[in-house]
This record gives structure tokens, C-alpha cells and sequence, in this order.
């Protein structure tokens, strides 16, 4: 920033020249995840994110995340878009461990260890910079190492396919510390038998936040709610 004084009888001006700083192309961001249901179940991971802007020239976006910890979580995709309209490769590995309960009570049998690939698209399309319609599918597949036979399924991958649309609305000035504004999302997802699926599961959720901001002060009040129907193994 430079500034100068123009000088002129009677009245002075303050002249300031601002050069906005491009910003990165390509950045890393790390983190750290806790969390607890104050019970029998507790997770400790690090976090870390890559993002280009530009990858290899396109002008899409490449975007990885990284969590290591109590479970593994691998996810890459690649966002494309033009004009309103987008497109979204998507590719994710998780590895994690689930606790199987005796049906009808909360009595817990067995902790088994989880593996998930999946792979999809998505598309859909923006409105300005406060909306989003997303619609796409998964397909991929769950491994637990169950020796015992809790969950129900037969040894190896069981296959799961599911496609799922959503809207989005973000109206928030700031992604660390919002004082403005509201975001809210609903999602469904439906898992389906269709080209080999295992599951059969329809998920709702509704997310909403919104600050509230008087003086220097703030309070972010948010709430969700999810529901879920037409199950036919609860083990995903």
C-alpha cells in the first residue's frame, strides 16, 4: 500500500494506491480433528489438504485430503467447471473401525476394522456465489474384517451403490469466523442394488448455521437433522 498527501489551499487529499496480491495457485493446509461422543468411542487425526487451482493447465481444480489417525481417510477429486455449470470426478479410500451392538439393545459384541472405496461423479450448477445444485452417484465397496460373523456379511467386498443430489445455499463472509449470513444444505442419498449393490439405505440430512453478531460479539446457532428409511443392513 502507498499512500501520499496532495497539498491545495484549503483542502488536503489522502490518496491511497492498494495492490490487491494474487494468491496461490497451489497451497497446503493442515489441521487437527477431535472429537468424542463422550462414551466409548473417541478419535484423535491429522489433517492435510492440497489444492491447485491449475492443475497440468486445465483450469480445473485438483483436490486432495488427507486424515491419519484413528481411521484413514483418502479423497481426491477433480472440479471443472464452465461457465454456471460443473463437473466433479470424485475418488475416496477410507479405513476405519465400527462398533456392531446385539440388535435391540446397546450392548456392544464386537469392534471391527472397515475398509471403503468408492469412486463417482458429480455435476451441477452454481448460482452467483451463493448456491449450489449437485447431483451424482458412488460405486465402490465395504470389506470388514470380521472374523466372527457379527456383521452379517459375507467375507470380502460387499459392493455399494449409491447416487445422491443436494442443494446448498452460503451466504457467509467468512469460512474461519463468519458474523454474517447463513449456510444451509440438504442432501439425500440413496444406496441402491442396481449394477450389483449390497445396501438398500435412503439418508436425509439438513445442516444449517447462522450467526448472529451485535458489537464485537457473535453467536453461531446451527442444527441437524437426519433421518433414515428402507434399510436393509445398517453395518454401512
Amino acid at each position: 500500500v502507498n499512500y501520499r498527501v496532495d497539498l491545495a489551499p484549503g483542502d488536503n487529499t489522502l490518496v491511497v494506491n492498494a495492490q490487491g496480491v494474487r494468491g496461490a495457485s497451489k497451497y497446503w493446509m493442515t489441521g487437527l480433528n477431535l472429537a468424542s461422543n463422550f462414551g466409548k468411542q473417541a478419535t484423535f487425526d491429522l489433517a492435510l489438504a492440497y489444492t491447485d487451482r491449475n492443475f497440468l493447465g486445465t483450469g480445473a481444480e485438483w483436490r486432495g485430503f488427507a486424515r491419519v489417525g484413528n481411521d484413514v481417510l483418502l479423497d481426491v477429486s477433480l472440479f471443472k467447471q464452465q461457465g454456471s455449470f460443473f463437473v466433479e470426478p470424485v475418488a475416496a479410500f477410507q479405513r476405519y473401525t465400527r462398533v456392531v451392538s446385539q440388535v435391540g439393545s446397546t450392548q456392544t459384541i464386537d469392534a471391527v476394522q472397515v475398509s471403503r472405496l468408492n469412486a463417482g461423479v458429480d455435476g451441477g450448477k452454481i448460482f452467483g456465489n451463493w448456491g449450489e445444485l449437485r447431483a451424482g452417484f458412488r460405486i465402490g465397496g465395504v470389506n470388514p474384517t470380521d472374523g466372527n460373523g457379527n456383521t452379517g456379511l459375507p467375507p470380502g467386498w460387499s459392493r455399494d451403490v449409491d447416487w445422491r443430489i443436494g442443494f446448498t445455499v452460503d451466504t457467509l463472509d467468512s469460512v474461519t469466523f463468519p458474523r454474517e449470513g447463513i449456510f444451509g444444505q440438504i442432501q439425500y442419498i440413496d444406496h441402491v442394488e442396481a449394477l450389483g449393490g449390497t445396501f438398500t439405505r435412503r439418508n436425509l440430512n439438513i445442516n444449517i448455521q447462522k450467526p448472529i453478531s451485535w458489537d464485537r460479539f457473535t453467536l453461531i446457532v446451527g442444527g441437524r437433522l437426519g433421518t433414515t428409511a428402507k434399510i436393509n443392513t445398517d453395518f454401512i
